[in-house]
């Protein structure tokens, strides 16, 4: 991308599709917009540009709290801004450098406010203490409410800007991915006439261009049917008759572990892996046992087939095939 003209963009970006900037659709304009902003970097600077805005409104809002501004009010505050004398803008509107100057305002204001009321505890009478100190207690318990609920404001405010986001991304990774099987459906059927495909049953290939390769993983993801459960039954069934012969009972180690095989996942579901563990102690258990372990076989059938899509960039300095995640957690 770095160093190419505004032709070239939109024909990647429309996947050859067109050169002309007002054929692409909206997504696509979104999508080239994006990853220009991602290598100049300024997707970075904006976001560290808004955590430092967002950090001045929130000193601020705390401070019009105290002053005694409710700051769930946003025309009480927006009023109060546009005083001339204060910031002569909407609260929206102010930059960082106008709420710093504004929180030094503010607290030079309520400061001044302070000195003014002060009062001589000493010439209150027992009454007025005692009224005092329930003003004081009921303005700390305000302040905390306030805090709260600046707290769960800028809470609300952050959580919505990632789930939009997150929302727009997923959106764009399920049309990607419902991009590229289209795609490599499309090109399979031209692997094929072309005589690259071994077996007319294989679904799993990999595709290299110069320094890129895409591997197509197709899987067999096996599961237990109804079976497996009347299998269960029999095999607790046969492993309770056994342990009541055995001298150790319960203690008896094969009991112990054919019934822990034998648990099931959160899901409720038997693990396959623990399921064919019991078929290696066949030969320690009689021919009821290899019935039972023939019925979980029997059980055991393809439920669907995953496919998998891994993407790889060679290393131009190592030569090496590097996998390029495309995983939010695996960045």
């Amino acid at each position: 991308m770095p160093g190419a003209d505004k032709e070239t963009l939109v024909y990647q970006f429309t996947q050859n599709r067109t050169v002309h900037l007002h054929q692409m659709s909206a997504k696509e304009y979104d999508a080239m917009c994006r990853q220009m902003e991602d290598i100049t970097g300024y997707d970075e600077r904006r976001r560290k540009q808004y955590d430092i805005l967002r950090k001045a409104r929130s000193g601020v809002l705390h401070q019009l709290q105290i002053y005694g501004i409710d700051t769930t009010d946003w025309n009480r505050v927006d009023a109060f801004c546009k005083d001339p004398r204060i910031a002569g803008k909407t609260f929206r509107a102010l930059t960082a450098d106008d709420l710093n100057a504004l929180n030094t305002k503010i607290r030079m204001i309520i400061r001044k406010q302070k000195q003014n009321n002060m009062v001589n505890i000493k010439n209150l009478s027992k009454e007025e203490r005692a009224k005092l100190l329930a003003e004081l207690q009921n303005e700390e318990k305000q302040s905390r409410i306030e805090r709260r609920e600046t707290y769960e404001g800028l809470r609300a405010e952050m959580m919505h800007d990632v789930w939009q986001r997150l929302t727009r991304i997923v959106t764009d990774v399920r049309g990607f991915h419902d991009w590229l099987q289209g795609e490599v459906e499309s090109f399979v059927s031209v692997m094929r006439d072309y005589g690259q495909v071994r077996k007319n049953d294989q679904r799993s290939y990999t595709i290299t261009d110069g320094d890129y390769r895409l591997e197509i993983s197709s899987n067999k993801v096996k599961g237990f049917d109804e079976r497996a459960d009347l299998a269960a039954e029999r095999l607790i069934d046969y492993l309770k008759r056994y342990m009541k012969q055995s001298e150790k009972g319960s203690d008896d180690p094969m009991y112990q572990m054919a019934m822990t095989l034998l648990e099931r996942n959160k899901a409720g579901d038997l693990d396959y892996k623990s399921i064919s563990k019991l078929y290696e102690l066949e030969d320690k258990f009689d021919s009821e046992y290899s019935e039972i372990m023939t019925l979980f076989k029997e059980a055991n059938v393809v439920q669907k087939n995953a496919i998998n899509y891994y993407f790889y960039q060679k290393n131009p300095k190592t030569n090496v095939w590097e996998r390029v995640e495309p995983s939010f957690c695996r960045l």
